[in-house]
Order: C-alpha cells, then sequence, then structure tokens
C-alpha cells in the first residue's frame, strides 16, 4: 500500500523521489530504502521521527534517503507514543521514560558524524519522583501533566501565559522544568496543544474546559482574557469533547462528531470564508457529515469520517493541501485519491506537510480489551482478580508458574489489575507497576525483561494450535453451488453432514459481533453452533485462523480469488470488528495477486 506526502519537504524529509522543497501535488514516500511498515510518524518543519509496525524507531531527512537509526534502549524498554512541535520530537516509552531529539540543537549533529541519532534522556521527573500522567506540545515548548493534576513545561519562554516570568529554556541543555502556577484551585485532567500554537486548552475534574494564552487573532474561543489567567470555555462538555487543537491563529475542537472553529483567518485554518471568529462556530462545510477524528498541522486541518474519507483546509503556502498550488483552501475539500478507495489510511500533520499512510488493523486490541471488560469466561482467580487461564499461560508461558507465586504475594489490587491488562491487550509496563516488589527479585525482573521483548499477537496466535483446549466446535456444511437457498437454511440437518471446526469460545465472543450477541442472548450455553454462512471449509479455516493470529496465510492450493472474496464476506457475515475496515492483511493479499 502506498504512502502519499505533500507539503513542505525540507531535508527531503518526506522521502520523494523528485526531492522538491515544496510538494505541491501528492506524491508517494518512495525514496526511503526497505521501507518498513509504518505505526505513527510525527513531524517538526525540518525532520521526521517514524515508529514502525515493529516498535523501531527512524529518522527521516537525511541526504541519502536513509532511514536513520534512532538509538533507543530497545532490549530495556518499548516505545509508547510520539509526540512533536515545529521543531521537536518526543518520545515516551511504555516505562514512563522521555527522550527528545531536538533539531535546534546537537541532538542531529550526530547526523553528520555517524548514521545514528542519540535522543536526550530527560529524567527529571524520574529523579524526583513526579508521576507524568500526559505529554501534550506547543510551539517551542513540552508540557507534562502529572498524575496529581499539576502542569509542568520545559522550553522556551512562556510568559505569555503563566503567571510569573521564567528565565528562557533551551531543550538543548534542559536545564530543568517549571510549575505552572495559576493561583487557582484547579485539579487538571488533560491537555491540549497544538505544532506551532502559543496557547493551550486544558479540562479539570470538574468537566469544564479553560484556555490561558495571547488574545490576539481571536484563537481563544472567547471574548476577552487576561493571558496570565485561565478562562473557562462556553459552550462544551468536557467529557463530549472527541479532540481539541490549538493553532497558530486559530483552535478546532471535535464535538459529537462536529466540527467547531475559532480564530483568524490571517492562516485560514477556520474552514469557512470568513474573517475572524471569537468564539467557536461550527465548520458548516462538514456539518452533515460524521467526523471521528481531526489531524492538525500550525494552520492547516485534515478531517477524518467514519468512511475513512479525508476533507482538508486551511494554509497552503508550502502546497500542504496537496492541490497543485498554494492558494488556501478556505472551506473543507475532500481528499480524493483512488487508491484511498475500500482501504483504511490514517494521518499524520506535520507544520506545513501532510502524510496519508496505511493504519495498521488494531481490532485484535480492542477485541481482547472488550473481553477483559466484559468478565465472561473467567475460570481463575488470584487473590480476588479473576482472568481466563488459558490467555494468562499464552501470554506468560513458560513462567507462568513462577508468575502466579509471584502474584499471589501481591496484596496490592490495582497492581494486579494492571497485570491483568498487560495479559489481555498490553497496555502497560510491568517493570513500571511492579519496580518496588522486583528491585530484589533478580528471576522476575529478568522474566519481566523478557516479556517486555515478546510479540503480543504472536503469544495469543499459539493458542490456535491448541486443540485440546478448545471447548466450542462450529458445524460447517460445505454447500455446493447449485443447491437451493431453501436447502442451505434447512436448521434441522443431522449433525453427521456437517464438519467440525474446533474453536475457544472466549475467541468468538472477542471477535465477533454475531457471536457476541448470540452468546449473550442464548439463555443456555451449547458447546457448539451450526454455520450457514454458506463459505467452504477450507475459507472458514483461514478466517478461524485469522481471529487468533490476525494473519492470513494461503498455500499453494488456495485460489486467492476465491478465498479473498469467501473472507470478504465472512467478515461481514460475523461482523468481525466493522469499525476499523479491511485488515491490511487482506488488502496486501489482493495488492500481491492484483486482485480487485
Amino acid at each position: 500500500m502506498s504512502i502519499f506526502v505533500f507539503g513542505k519537504n525540507s531535508n527531503n524529509k518526506l522521502g520523494t523521489t523528485t526531492k522538491q522543497t515544496n510538494c505541491k501535488n501528492v506524491e508517494q514516500m518512495k525514496a526511503y530504502k526497505n521501507q518498513p511498515k509504518i505505526k505513527k510518524i510525527a513531524f517538526t518543519e525540518e525532520y521526521g521521527l517514524m515508529l514502525t509496525s515493529t516498535n523501531r524507531l527512524f529518522l527521516l531527512g537525511s541526504k541519502d534517503n536513509e532511514l536513520v537509526p534512532v538509538d533507543f534502549p530497545y532490549s530495556k524498554d518499548t516505545v509508547k507514543e510520539l509526540y512533536s512541535n515545529n521543531r521537536t520530537l518526543v518520545i515516551e516509552s511504555v516505562s514512563n521514560q522521555i527522550y527528545i531529539i531536538d533539531a535546534g540543537y546537537s541532538s542531529l549533529t550526530l547526523l553528520n558524524q555517524k548514521n545514528l541519532i542519540r535522543p536526550i534522556h530527560y529524567d527529571s521527573f524520574a529523579k524526583q519522583s513526579i508521576a507524568i500522567k500526559q505529554i501534550c506540545l506547543t510551539e517551542n515548548v513540552i508540557h507534562f501533566l502529572t498524575t496529581k493534576g499539576e502542569c509542568y513545561f520545559v522550553g522556551d519562554n512562556c510568559s505569555w501565559y503563566s503567571s510569573f516570568q521564567p528565565q528562557q529554556q533551551s531543550f538543548g541543555s534542559l536545564l530543568g522544568m517549571q510549575l505552572m502556577k495559576w493561583n487557582l484551585k484547579l485539579k487538571i485532567t488533560r491537555l491540549y496543544g497544538g505544532l506551532k500554537a502559543r496557547h493551550i486548552f486544558f479540562a479539570d475534574d470538574q468537566n469544564q474546559l479553560y484556555v490561558v494564552g495571547p488574545l490576539n487573532s481571536n484563537r481563544l474561543g472567547v471574548q476577552k482574557s487576561n493571558q496570565q489567567i485561565p478562562i473557562k470555555v462556553p459552550m462544551f462538555q468536557v467529557d463530549q469533547i472527541q479532540q481539541c487543537h490549538s493553532q497558530n491563529c486559530s483552535s478546532t475542537i471535535l464535538y459529537q462528531g462536529k466540527v467547531y472553529s475559532c480564530g483568524s483567518h490571517n492562516f485560514n485554518g477556520l474552514g469557512r470564508n470568513q474573517t475572524n471568529n471569537s468564539v467557536f462556530q461550527i465548520i458548516k462545510g462538514l456539518e452533515k457529515i460524521k467526523i471521528v477524528k481531526i489531524y492538525n498541522g500550525s494552520s492547516h486541518c485534515v478531517a477524518e469520517d467514519s468512511e475513512n474519507n479525508f476533507y482538508i483546509w486551511g494554509n497552503n503556502s508550502n502546497g500542504q493541501t496537496g492541490k497543485g498550488n498554494v492558494q488556501h483552501v478556505l472551506d473543507p475539500v475532500k481528499i480524493e485519491l483512488e487508491e484511498l478507495k475500500n482501504k483504511k489510511y490514517t494521518v499524520s500533520c506535520g507544520p506545513y506537510c501532510t502524510c496519508i499512510y496505511p493504519r495498521i488493523d488494531s481490532s485484535m486490541h480492542t477485541d481482547f480489551k472488550r473481553l477483559y471488560e466484559s468478565e465472561k469466561y473467567y475460570d481463575s482467580e488470584i487473590n480476588g482478580i479473576k482472568f481466563i487461564n488459558l490467555i494468562f499461560k499464552a501470554r506468560t508461558n513458560p513462567h507462568s508458574e513462577k508468575i502466579l507465586q509471584f502474584l499471589k504475594e501481591i496484596k496490592n489490587t490495582d497492581k494486579l489489575i494492571e497485570f491483568m491488562q498487560w495479559v489481555y491487550f498490553e497496555d502497560c509496563s510491568l517493570i513500571d507497576i511492579f519496580k518496588a516488589d522486583i528491585q530484589d527479585n533478580i528471576e522476575i525482573s529478568n522474566i519481566f525483561l523478557e516479556f517486555m521483548q515478546r510479540n503480543y499477537q504472536n503469544d495469543l496466535s499459539k493458542l490456535y494450535k491448541d486443540e485440546d483446549s478448545k471447548d466450542f466446535n462450529l458445524l460447517i456444511k460445505d454447500f455446493n453451488e447449485d443447491e437451493d437457498e431453501e436447502e442451505e437454511n434447512e436448521e434441522d440437518e443431522d449433525d453427521d453432514s456437517f464438519e467440525e471446526i474446533p474453536v475457544h469460545k472466549w475467541i468468538l465472543f472477542a471477535r465477533s459481533g454475531l457471536f457476541r450477541e448470540m452468546f449473550q442472548n442464548v439463555k443456555t450455553e451449547s458447546n457448539s453452533v451450526k454455520d450457514f454462512s454458506g463459505k467452504s471449509i477450507e475459507s472458514l479455516e483461514i478466517f478461524i485462523k485469522f481471529l487468533y493470529t490476525n494473519k492470513i496465510e494461503l498455500t499453494a492450493d488456495d485460489d486467492p480469488q476465491l478465498v479473498v472474496e469467501e473472507l470478504e464476506d465472512a467478515l461481514e457475515y460475523y461482523q468481525l470488528h466493522p469499525e476499523c475496515g479491511i485488515p491490511s492483511e487482506l488488502i496486501e493479499i489482493k495488492e500481491q495477486f492484483n486482485l480487485k
């Protein structure tokens, strides 16, 4: 699948073969050699940072069109998230460590010495035992929200929204951090920033939205403000805000599926042909479309609808809207690319560029998170915390017994819950959770380090081959094409006329909307169900394997066209996470065999 780029192309960070400074037309990222699958890209004005599907980091923007490796401690930690503003790239790890690559200082000088980037390890919070809940960036500034609801920052002069005058600080030297002191009794629960913004929004524990920053350009969404004291933003309840972004001279909020904006039209970020708005107004060009996500550059925006269509508007001085010119786009226009149809893509915006790339299917993670939250099929317990033993063993083998003994000695319920969350959907760092418990236990420490190197998907896929533990059967009748519809739906057939495909009942509940509804509604538990989807046994076996592995594997005897058609029908019939669209694995097979 292709990666599409347009906009400012400093250092050829967009990886185009033409290497032009501004890509006014949509181009493909083809220049980088051995390009891997992309999990996420974050851009500054000059560079980009790519996180691959194998959780490796590479810097984009070398003169030789090579992916420059980032010196990250993979053996001890895993990348959790990437952040960027106009000049800084921030890496957050699952163990809550923070690494910074700053384009304005010494980090990038290593490019001229050897083919490796070494980020600065920013450990000020760890040294002071301050737990970070969220990281948020604005222009030249990194903000850190703590679990106590306090906001710290590091970076250039922030006097434009603080109640004191801190000395200027650079990322290059990282001279400690400052605490925001607004003298208000607020517990901050979330921060909302932007790539080149000089204002910041935040939410408090009372479900109120606040903003602080310079009032010029009407960017705050309020009629008046003291720029050094936060003020409430009317109209919005925080629990219904899907996203909030601050930009150069405007602000954008996704609220209940609708996009609102305010600010100055200086950089055309409003999404409507008006001079300015001092309060938030709905963008009428998107009013009848259900928007699920917005992506923001310095002063251009992309909105994604529920059908994975993209709409773009705003500043086009560097060609960042991909329209082939530098005329600003005042109202949202749909991005028309034939390659995007029937495929699942996502977007990353830099200050002056846009990148559209294939979205890695996250349905398995989401489905197992749902299984965990449903509390169904639990058959084991540790100190009151229940779980499915098969999943636990798949994730912890060959150390399951040692881990069980270790967990039985843990009396902190929150820690046990977080461990089970790791078992089901890998959203936390075990070493960070149990730091105090394992500091004198070298054996368990080494086991947890080993767990960090394992692949969640690979662990769970082993259960596909565990035939002895499967507790449910799909009874499949391989229909012939000449059988009429009445015969196909005859449900009183003898079981002898059906072939059995063994499966775990909980995998069907987790991954299939059809079976989930079926199992929730039946009053008595059954160990089998007859399948009348009309699919071949071979295709259904491939489909069942996909439920466990999230991979589609064809043999030499399989007809790719037939298998693809039946799998697509099976995905729809069994309601396999439809919001994630067609799995990327299926798309790759279609491209490999040139199938429609």
